[in-house]
């Protein structure tokens, strides 16, 4: 199954993101997961704050929506900041019971 990472914004779900693990779920004939990991209150995004969000501080604000109890998971992002939303992300599906959980990324901040 393939999951996108949250919009630091909550509610929603980048388009850009959601366009590409839906063709990459057809292209790898596996599950879309979009939406399965949501953000219930908004934070500033990592790359546009000085002070940024705790992995703990990402985690409460993240939600498990869907059933990953014993799947293998494709957890995705456009950009790496400093790592605190996909620790978060990938503890919330740990404790979802998600077999085993890689995480790709497009880039990295520099």
């Amino acid at each position: 199954m393939i999951i996108p990472i949250p919009s630091s914004k909550a509610k929603r779900i980048s388009d850009g993101h959601s366009k590409l693990c839906d063709y990459l779920s057809k292209r790898l004939n596996i599950e879309n997961g979009t939406g399965i990991l949501q953000r219930k209150c908004s934070i500033k995004s990592s790359h546009l704050s000085k002070r940024r969000a705790t992995s703990d501080r990402q985690y409460i604000t993240i939600t498990c929506k869907g059933n990953v109890s014993n799947k293998n998971i494709l957890l995705f992002d456009d950009i790496y900041t400093t790592g605190n939303t996909a620790r978060a992300c990938i503890e919330r599906l740990v404790r979802s019971d998600a077999k085993y959980i890689t995480l790709i990324t497009l880039g990295r901040t520099v």
